[in-house]
C-alpha cells in the first residue's frame, strides 16, 4: 500500500487523531470505525463558520459564550441591540 505524504493527508491524520474522524470521510459518507477517544477538547469545524478576520470559529465561539456568559450577553443585547456581536468580537480581538 502506498502511503500519502501530502498536506491533505497530514490534515486528515491530525483531524482523525484529535477528533476520531475527518471532514473528508464525513463528506464521502465513508467513515471508518474510529476509537472513542472521549476527547471533548477538539471538535471538527466547518469553513463556513470560520471568520478569517478574527481567526475564529464563530459558531463555537458564540456557543461557548452563550453557555458560559449568558447573563452578560443578555446585558449587551439590551444596551446595544444592533451591534453587540461586533463589539464582542472587537473586544475579543483586542484582548488576544
Amino acid at each position: 500500500m502506498v502511503s500519502q505524504t501530502n498536506e491533505q493527508a497530514l490534515e486528515v491524520a491530525i483531524e482523525k487523531h484529535l477528533t476520531g474522524t475527518c471532514l473528508e470521510e464525513l463528506k464521502l459518507g465513508v467513515q471508518e470505525v474510529a476509537p472513542d477517544f472521549t476527547n471533548k477538547l477538539y471538535k471538527l469545524g466547518h469553513l463556513s463558520d470560520f471568520d478569517t478576520y478574527y481567526a475564529l470559529d464563530t459558531k463555537y465561539f458564540w456557543q461557548f459564550l452563550q453557555n458560559t456568559q449568558e447573563e452578560e450577553l443578555e446585558k449587551l443585547k439590551r444596551h446595544t441591540p444592533n451591534d453587540w456581536e461586533r463589539k464582542v468580537l472587537e473586544r475579543f480581538d483586542r484582548l488576544i
